[in-house]
């Protein structure tokens, strides 16, 4: 799932973790998996402290929201198979 929101500028995709990063601090994810033209989702690196401690485990899903204009993420949502 990825969808626009142009009046507020934010991306969202469906990520999913895939495990710890070689990079310090950061964490291995796929965004936007299962979605058209980019089925098998995209790999990238983001920072660990910017997931909450619960959805740092592989195989965790959640909904990364960043804003288009700048790149950076706005922020985490959890999914419906996600617990608190």
């Amino acid at each position: 799932m990825i969808s626009h929101n142009l009046a507020m500028e934010e991306i969202k995709a469906l990520t999913k973790v895939i495990g710890p990063s070689s990079y310090p601090g950061s964490i291995r994810v796929i965004l936007g998996y299962g979605y058209g033209h980019i089925d098998g989702g995209v790999e990238d690196d983001i920072k660990i402290n910017l997931i909450p401690q619960d959805l740092r485990m592989p195989n965790s899903e959640f909904v990364l929201v960043w804003d288009k204009a700048t790149g950076k993420i706005i922020r985490v949502e959890r999914t419906n198979n996600t617990s608190p």
